[in-house]
């Protein structure tokens, strides 16, 4: 056996945060690029909703950035705006959103999100929960007069969700995988309880789940066979409590839960499953 003590390694170890991706562009390319490619939904929520979607999102990207900042600045922690990750939480927070919700409902999910859920974990790359299905959970349990069985402002247009969702696909920034199983469970779970299959995935928060959520590096298993559950999981909690709930809350309380499970589900897959497909 070889001893490393006393010894020295040619180069340096670089420790990171997740996400760890092999790729051509660094994870802050993928960053901006993820947010370019969701600028059909915004365009298409600015159509529909005119004023509303331009007020929620200049108040949402506003504020993400400056509660960033603050929080890093309290904290003596380096600024790292340059990344992008507070505008792409800001971003995928404010589809979430109703579009006629009060500026300070906006502004306290957007606190939740950016400083609870992103950066008290320890920011990018660190969150167990998603940071913007996180603020959009507690905005939920705060006033769910206001925000269940709400229009989303990022469901304004079907076609644009998928347009974004491909360029995602056709850059290989997202596991399409992931995104057709949390689908297919959702459709498969619909039908068992009898509900209309086309209509519940041609729902527009069912979509952003499945591309923007359920895809995230962060929050899902690292391992092929676990993200392959975790997509599964997802798609069959999601139609169950949709019997319950709207779909975006049921979209959202699914995936946060399986977000938890995220290292769980790694072990068991890496333990068992692989044992099976390979």
């Amino acid at each position: 056996m070889l001893s490393l003590r006393g010894t020295k390694p040619e180069k340096p170890f670089s420790l990171a945060s997740s996400p760890h991706l092999h790729a051509a562009h660094s994870a802050q390319t993928i960053v901006w690029g993820m947010i370019a490619s969701l600028l059909p939904i915004g365009i298409a929520s600015i159509f529909f909703f005119k004023w509303n979607a331009l007020r929620i999102l200049f108040v949402v990207l506003s504020s993400a950035i400056a509660f960033e900042c603050l929080f890093r600045i309290l904290t003596k922690r380096q600024l790292y705006i340059q990344n992008g990750s507070a505008i792409l939480t800001g971003v995928l927070f404010a589809f979430l959103l109703p579009p006629t919700l009060s500026w300070q409902l906006i502004l306290l999910g957007t606190l939740l999100a950016v400083v609870m859920g992103k950066e008290i974990f320890g920011g990018f790359g660190q969150n167990l929960l998603h940071p913007s299905l996180f603020g959009y959970g507690v905005l939920v349990l705060f006033s769910p007069e206001v925000m269940v069985g709400a229009q989303l402002l990022g469901g304004a247009s079907l076609v644009a969700i998928v347009i974004s969702g491909m360029i995602l696909v056709v850059k290989k920034w997202i596991s399409w995988e992931a995104s057709f199983l949390y689908i297919a469970a959702v459709a498969i779970g619909s039908s068992l309880l009898g509900r209309d299959v086309l209509r519940e995935i041609l729902d527009g928060s069912i979509l952003i789940g499945a591309f923007f959520f359920v895809t995230d590096w962060t929050t899902t298993p690292v391992t092929k066979e676990g993200r392959a559950l975790f997509a599964v999981c997802a798609g069959a909690l999601t139609a169950i409590i949709h019997t319950w709930i709207g779909s975006t809350e049921a979209m959202a309380t699914s995936i946060l839960l399986m977000n938890a499970l995220a290292p769980t589900l790694d072990r068991f897959a890496g333990l068992h499953l692989r044992k099976v497909f390979n």
